[in-house]
Order: structure tokens, then C-alpha cells, then sequence
């Protein structure tokens, strides 16, 4: 008899569309031998050639079978790939169907890994079962084992199921199937279910997606998502084959999926839209006169843009450009400064040495909070003080206070760089106990390069000696300085004893003097 199955849910994507919960009928003992899997040989046919044998246990109302790899007296013996397979045969009627078991995979030592190698299926078609450490199962801890997997599986965990359509009157088979490839691996399985859905089922279902992405209409989004979005939503009275409910519902999750990722970018940058012009506020007159995010926001506002991350680098980089126009003595510079407490999750605007423990680390540890560390990320190091920096140009010249919240972990010391120079350093013998440092230096041709770096256990040492941390990093305008050229000064000059009273004070009495001679 000629056989025809469609399967509706292939794609990882999809898998919310075929495990939303429908009106069903149950039908697994019309049709399934054993279904509850009360004794491992009954109703089922298996075979494995890569195991001894294969295991069956009972943890209350929940049996599950096991499949794992070959032994030998207690020691894993190095394989190749091997199937194993557990199924019976069952004739079905037309119509619309849905095969669900719980089941887990495990590769190896656990590693989490599920590349095909485990799935249930109805006839050719297949859907991949759950690794054991499949991201958002929370039950990994408590399920590594015969009754611990029965005990999970009894709470609904790793519910692995796909629907599929019959168009006449089938004998097909129906099961679970896998291989290996590795030792130290195995799959466990508890009972199998089977429903029957009408055409009424489905498009009760497809409702329900209808609705979901209605409510999001009034969202702010790129605009062309959205009208995506709409014309996706189509009359449900127009459909006469589940086949046709199921494309639809793929159709409309999609979209809808695109229109909750485009809400997010949209909530980024009017999130980043907001804290700009927060900050823009608290510049001087200069720096406010030169702040201008007009095209992003009405980009945002109309939902025309077309890049979000060229849109949220635009709102950095006229922020930036905004602190760097202020002239003000005192006038706060830390926007200057990208990425300056890692809160992008990462060294973004920071130069180090690459290091796969080098690099922005969650404050996820309390003591972090506690004791000078701020937001969500810092910069951590293990590799004996690597040093940060960060060149940030265009700064008008001055006399500049740069600042950050240091610590190492448990001795040594940590020092803030800047062009060249160094504060005297902090000796941080409290693990992860954070210091507030400063440190000020001169600007002269507009650019700062700015940074820390983990010094001896006594002092300095320019390419670093031991781990530390550091966050919150801030910048700070003294004082300006102007020096105009080509213009001869007097002794008694405004100007002339204003520059020997810089000197003076950054120079010292010998620089003072030169500046003297120098007939300034």
C-alpha cells in the first residue's frame, strides 16, 4: 500500500508550533502494543550490536528503557559507530497525528552533544530527542541515571515530540532509534503516546498564534517586520487540510519570531537613546551644543533602521564626540571612554592580550558588589597582568583625572596607566577587595591612552606581573590647556605667568625656569 507522510515540525525553529497543546484525542492503546512500556519485551522489537544487553527499570507509574555503550568488566571499550533501535509496526487511518516519548541522549562523558544521533520517528520522518544537557532542561543533575530519568521523566521533563499527517490508511513503523560513536554513552526512554487532532483542533491552535502576534502590533519595531508580521495573519476560514493550518502556523511563527527579535533592537536602542540624552544633559554648554542623535531617533521613531548596530554605534559615537567638545574645567569625560564599565559583556573598545582568561567577566560573586565593583561585568585577568588600554582621540589639551575600581586577587600590586605614566599603585592583599584609584596626566596632542595593568608584588613593572581586576573606569577634566604659538610673551604678561604657573605646578621650579629662559 502506498504510503505518504508528511512531517510538519523539522526545524529546531519550529518545535514551538507542534508542542503547543491542542484539543486531542489520545489514542496510544487503540493502536500502540505496550505503549507504557510495563515489560521491555512485550509489543516491541529492539536490537543493538554495541551493547551487552539493553536495560529496563521501573520508578513508580514511569518504566524506562536504556541503550549505552559496550562494557567490559566495568571499563569502556573503545568502539565504533553502532545502532540500536526500539519499534513496533502499526497500521493508521488517515489523518493528523502526534507521537511524543520522554527521552534524553547522552554523549560520551556528558558533554551535552546531540548531532543526530538519537530520535523518535514515525516511518522516514524523525525528530531529534533532547541531550542530557540540552540548554533550558533543568533537570541534567538529577536525571544521569535508570530511576533518576524515570523520576524526571515523570515531571514532564525532556519531552521530545512532531506531529505528521497520514493521507490514507498506513502500516507504518513508529519508534525509537540512535547510534554511537563513542564509549561512555547512552539514551534512555520512557513511555510513548500517541494522539489524533481534527481540522477543529488545529485551527484552535492557530488561533492561538494569531492572537500572540497580534499583541504585539502596537510594539515598536522596524516597520517592514511588522507589516511582515500582519500579512501573516491570514482567514482561518479559508483553510480545509490541517496541512494547510500547519504551513500557515509556520508562516505566522516565523514572523512572529522576527518581530519579537526586531522588539528587542528596537528596546536596545531607545534604551541607549534614553541614557544618552541623560548623559548629554549633565555636559557643559559646549558639549550639549554638540550632541545630535536627530536621524537615530526619528529612524527609531518611524521604525526605518536600517542597521541597529550601526545605530547604537551612532548614539557611542555622538556621545563621545559630545564630552570631548566640552572645555569646561571639572566637565566629567567618561563618555569618552567605550565600553568603560564592560558592560557590553565583553573588552569591546580595549586593547589586550588575547587570553582565553583574559577578558570581561560577570559580577555574578557578591564580593564584587560589595566592595567597589559596579553593573554586571568587570575586567578580570589570569594572565600575570597583561596590561588594558584604550587611545581615545580628539580630547581638547589639558590636565585630565583618570580614575577606575582596581583589585588584584590576594597580593601584589595594580596601577592606572596614561600616556606613558603610572599613579603610585595600590597593594591589594584583600582578594577582589576593590580600590578606588586616580590618577592625573597631561594631554598635549589630543589624545589619551588610558589603562591598568598588574605591577610586581612592589612596584611597577611595564608588561605586568601579577592578575587583577578592574571596572568602572572614569575620565575627568582638570583644566584645559592653550598655548598659543608664534606670539612673543613678556615677563609680565597674564599669559606668560600663567604658563609658568603651570609649569610650576606640573613641571616643577626647573621647568619654570626654562620657560624663563626661553624668554617666555
Amino acid at each position: 500500500m502506498k504510503k505518504k507522510l508528511q512531517f510538519l515540525c523539522s526545524l529546531v525553529a519550529l518545535m514551538c508550533v507542534s508542542l503547543v497543546a491542542k484539543a486531542q484525542t489520545d489514542i496510544t492503546d487503540d493502536y500502540l502494543t505496550n505503549a507504557n512500556l510495563g515489560t521491555v519485551d512485550t509489543g516491541w522489537s529492539y536490537y543493538s550490536d554495541a551493547f551487552k544487553y539493553t536495560d529496563w527499570k521501573s520508578d513508580g507509574d514511569v518504566p524506562v528503557v536504556e541503550f549505552y555503550s559496550q562494557w567490559n568488566e566495568g571499563n569502556p571499550i573503545s568502539i565504533t559507530q553502532k545502532d540500536f533501535k526500539f519499534s513496533q509496526t502499526i497500521t493508521l487511518p488517515a489523518g493528523d497525528y502526534r507521537i511524543a516519548v520522554n527521552a534524553f541522549y547522552r554523549n560520551g562523558n556528558g558533554d551535552g552533544t546531540n548531532p543526530d544521533k538519537a530520535w523518535i520517528f514515525a516511518g522516514e520522518n524523525k525528530q531529534n530527542v533532547y541531550a542530557l544537557t540540552s540548554a533550558g532542561v533543568a533537570s541534567y543533575t538529577g536525571s544521569n541515571d535508570l530511576y533518576k530519568a524515570a523520576n524526571a521523566f515523570s515531571k514532564g521533563n525532556f519531552s521530545n515530540a512532531f506531529d505528521f499527517s497520514l493521507d490514507e490508511e498506513t502500516e507504518i513503523e513508529v519508534g525509537f532509534q540512535g547510534f554511537f560513536n563513542t564509549s561512555l554513552s547512552w539514551c534512555i526512554l520512557g513511555p510513548v503516546k500517541l494522539y489524533k487532532y481534527t481540522l477543529d483542533d488545529y485551527l484552535a491552535d492557530y488561533q492561538t498564534y494569531v492572537n500572540a502576534a497580534q499583541a504585539l502590533y502596537d510594539s515598536q519595531m522596524d516597520a517592514n517586520v511588522l507589516a511582515a508580521l500582519k500579512a501573516a495573519v491570514v482567514d482561518k476560514s479559508t483553510f480545509t487540510k490541517s496541512s494547510e493550518v500547519t504551513a500557515a502556523i509556520a508562516t505566522l511563527n516565523e514572523a512572529t519570531i522576527a518581530a519579537n527579535n526586531s522588539i528587542a533592537d528596537y528596546a536596545r536602542v531607545k534604551t541607549l537613546i534614553d541614557a544618552a540624552k541623560t548623559k548629554a544633559e549633565a555636559l557643559d554648554a559646549d558639549g550639549k551644543a554638540a550632541f545630535n542623535i536627530t536621524s537615530i531617533e526619528t529612524a527609531y521613531a518611524d521604525g526605518s533602521i536600517e542597521n541597529i548596530d550601526e545605530a547604537i554605534s551612532g548614539i557611542t559615537t555622538a556621545l563621545a564626540t559630545a564630552v570631548k567638545a566640552q572645555t569646561t574645567a571639572g566637565a566629567d569625560f567618561t563618555g569618552a571612554i567605550i565600553n568603560n564599565g564592560f558592560e557590553f559583556g565583553n573588552t569591546d573598545g580595549w586593547t589586550t592580550i588575547a587570553s582565553n582568561d583574559t577578558g570581561a567577566r560577570s559580577t555574578s560573586n557578591d564580593i564584587y558588589k560589595t566592595t567597589g565593583s559596579t553593573g554586571d561585568w568587570l575586567f578580570n585577568t589570569w594572565s600575570k597582568g597583561t596590561p588594558i588600554t584604550q587611545a581615545i582621540e580628539g580630547l581638547p589639551n589639558g590636565i585630565y583625572r583618570l580614575g577606575a575600581s582596581l583589585t588584584t586577587n590576594g597580593g601584589g600590586m595594580v596601577f592606572l596607566t596614561a600616556n606613558g605614566g603610572h599613579n603610585e599603585g595600590e597593594a591589594c592583599d584583600d582578594a577582589s577587595v576593590f580600590h578606588a584609584c586616580t590618577y592625573e596626566f597631561e594631554v598635549t596632542d589630543g589624545t589619551a591612552t588610558i589603562g591598568a595593568i598588574g605591577g610586581s608584588d612592589t612596584g611597577y613593572v611595564e608588561d605586568g606581573q601579577w592578575w587583577y581586576k578592574a571596572d568602572d573606569f572614569q575620565l575627568t577634566l582638570v583644566r584645559t590647556i592653550d598655548v598659543p604659538i608664534n606670539l612673543d610673551f613678556s615677563a609680565t604678561t597674564p599669559e606668560a605667568t600663567g604658563i609658568r604657573t603651570y609649569a610650576k605646578d606640573i613641571k616643577g621650579d626647573e621647568k619654570a625656569q626654562a620657560l624663563e629662559v626661553d624668554g617666555w
